[in-house]
């Protein structure tokens, strides 16, 4: 995908067939049906610009945690706030819903960082070359990024 997201196979293959973007589809629609996963968007003239899915940590020993799974703006709409506006809406909905604290992953030194950054993510540590580019080379690393959440957030 363009910029650098990707989804990619566990398997760590840098291709993805249509079958499974389809299934990969249809899971994420039971998750939203059974209230397990939340996916918000940003539309713009019935575009979308961009989404974030996120789900309630399903753990018994982390009802405090909600993980925000793959934020992600179309690339003509990117650096217009969009990403900034849906993850404080998907921090407000994750503190109405009694979470306190909002986790992700994304690659190291990446936009994403940066953006979660000047909303008051810190970083807890990383993988090196968990993360892969679209071509699937492996990148430097993926880093995780927690944001405390005593009250709904404004991001910068």
């Amino acid at each position: 995908m363009a910029g650098g997201a990707l989804l990619r196979r566990s398997d760590g293959a840098s291709r993805i067939r249509i079958g499974e973007l389809e299934a990969h589809g249809r899971e994420a629609a039971r998750d939203v049906g059974a209230g397990a996963r939340i996916v918000l968007a940003a539309d713009v003239d019935a575009t979308t610009a961009g989404s974030v899915p996120f789900a309630p940590c399903a753990k018994p020993s982390q009802p405090q945690r909600a993980d925000a799974r793959k934020l992600c703006a179309h690339s003509p709409m990117r650096r217009r706030g969009f990403g900034r506006a849906l993850m404080t809406a998907a921090a407000a909905r994750a503190f109405e819903a009694g979470r306190t604290l909002l986790t992700l992953d994304t690659r190291e030194a990446s936009d994403a960082v940066r953006l979660h950054r000047r909303g008051g993510g810190l970083e807890a540590g990383g993988i090196p070359g968990d993360a892969f580019d679209p071509n699937g080379a492996t990148r430097a690393g993926m880093v995780f990024v927690h944001t405390r959440l005593a009250r709904p957030v404004e991001r910068a």
